[in-house]
């Protein structure tokens, strides 16, 4: 009987020094640090999400209610939040990238998220889909620029219309149509003639059509010019034969 007493007496003793402890530990939040490669606008939209949260001690607060106000902002990828003795909390944030406009207002992310970011990016390719997600044009995008970067272009426009078909425009203006099937052997030719011929001759171009089965169609800008539609016909794999076909109309 007496060594139960005992035991009690000790938990009793135990909780009281832990809650001492704690009292002890449970200081009031002074900063709250917010680690991330974040803008200026961006840090202060954080602020503001902040602001409604009330911030008592460094344990009695909840930390579970601050990540959700940080994390629920479109361009936050995700939000952690940890306690660093002995008064601050840390968030570290990660963001979604932009890679590309989506349309006059939005942008949107390598994966195909639609974003909301607080201030202009005005370098980015711009995108625009009558049809396709935003995901699925992503990775048409992703697609025609993987394959266009290995000859030195640089997609700055890519459009699809109300029938599906895909038309670019590159950062030298050199448009393309490809139309809405065989985006990749269609960019495939186009790319093959340009590096063989086009690219002496891009000055001249105003806009090249992909749809042909065996080649490209060319409508240079020089309104003097007698054909200002010409086919590249019959290409082949091999760049002798395409320098054949394209050198007269490149001369």
């Amino acid at each position: 009987m007496l060594r139960s007493i005992a035991f009690a007496a000790l938990i009793v003793i135990s909780l009281a020094a832990l809650g001492g402890v704690i009292r002890v530990l449970d200081r009031p939040v002074e900063t709250v640090i917010i680690e991330g490669e974040l803008t200026r606008p961006e840090q202060r939209i954080v602020q503001v999400a902040l602001e409604s949260v009330e911030l008592n001690g460094l344990l009695s607060t909840n930390i579970s209610n601050l990540a959700p106000l940080v994390s629920d902002l479109d361009w936050v990828r995700s939000a952690t939040v940890k306690r660093s003795w002995p008064d601050r909390f840390i968030i570290n944030i990660e963001k979604h990238e932009p890679v590309a406009r989506w349309g006059n207002a939005a942008y949107v992310s390598m994966d195909g998220n639609i974003l909301s970011v607080p201030e202009q990016i005005d370098d980015l390719p711009m995108l625009n889909a009558q049809i396709s997600a935003p995901k699925q044009s992503m990775e048409t995008y992703r697609l025609l620029q993987r394959l266009a970067s290995q000859h030195g272009l640089r997609i700055q426009q890519l459009s699809e219309n109300s029938q599906g078909e895909w038309q670019l425009v590159f950062a030298n203006s050199v448009s393309l149509n490809l139309g809405s099937r065989q985006l990749r052997p269609r960019m495939q030719r186009f790319l093959l003639a340009y590096q063989h011929s086009l690219r002496t001759a891009r000055e001249r171009i105003d806009h090249v059509d992909a749809r042909y089965p065996s080649g490209v169609a060319i409508r240079f800008a020089d309104n003097n010019l007698r054909e200002p539609e010409l086919l590249i016909s019959q290409m082949s794999d091999q760049a002798s034969q395409v320098r054949a076909f394209t050198n007269s109309i490149t001369d």
